[in-house]
């Protein structure tokens, strides 16, 4: 059986979810980086890549079920897989709604009950979620993300509450202006009127984020459970 503790990242392929694949396999985990092609950076070296997609359950689960059967345990997970389709409200279509959700909440509830149910048994477990802070402020343009990642946040502290009693912590980051492909995809004008809205004059970095999460899931935040963290800069709404 594998000696090192095993973390599960979703969304690995992405900015952010690169350098916590990084960041986490530096920390001594051994990382299972899942995506949904398996695209995760090749520098990367001693991960265990998995390609499916996480608005699939049936895929999903059968993937945290070969991790139970390829190492008996499950010690963290960072649930951070997620899309962006901004659209005003008035305009947002039903399968743009559906598959926002479908994505960013309900596949990440899903995550976060399988990968329980594998920390459970064992007593022990870290669980971090990727949400936003367009889910605690919102934002123009993005009411179906904004739910969803409102979503999560619910989520992780109904779960923080639920599972504290099997040892198994449940905390979420709410990454604010990241910059990231996502991000340079995006409207630059509408980003550059928030960036001038963060006291600390800059993006964040994807490395931002893998610090708290590193952070997150080690011994060092053993007592901290069902919170939500900001990485934004202090921006201000």
């Amino acid at each position: 059986m594998l000696e090192q503790r095993v973390v599960l990242v979703t969304g690995a392929s992405g900015g952010i979810g690169t350098e916590i694949v990084k960041r986490l396999k530096d920390d001594g985990f051994f990382v299972v980086a899942a995506s949904r092609s398996q695209d995760v950076s090749e520098e990367i070296q001693n991960v265990l890549r998995i390609a499916y997609d996480v608005s699939n359950a049936a895929e999903s689960r059968k993937m945290i079920n070969s991790i139970k059967a390829k190492f008996g345990r499950l010690d963290a997970a960072v649930n951070n897989a997620g899309i962006l389709r901004d659209s005003l409200l008035g305009m947002l279509e039903d399968s743009v709604l559906g598959e926002v959700m479908e994505t960013n909440a309900l596949a990440l509830v899903r995550h976060m009950r399988d990968e329980s149910r594998l920390m459970i048994r064992q007593k022990s477990g870290v669980i971090v979620n990727v949400s936003s802070i367009v889910g605690i402020d919102g934002n123009v343009g993005q009411v179906a993300y904004s739910a969803s990642k409102a979503a999560v946040l619910g989520a992780t502290v109904s779960a923080a509450k639920e599972l504290a009693k099997f040892s198994i912590r449940v905390n979420a980051v709410a990454p604010g202006l990241i910059d990231t492909k996502m991000l340079r995809q995006t409207n630059q004008e509408k980003v550059a009127a928030m960036a001038s809205r963060i006291p600390l004059a800059r993006l964040g970095t994807p490395r931002d984020v893998a610090s708290l999460v590193s952070f997150l899931v080690s011994d060092d935040s053993s007592y901290i459970t069902g919170q939500v963290i900001r990485v934004d800069g202090g921006f201000v709404v």
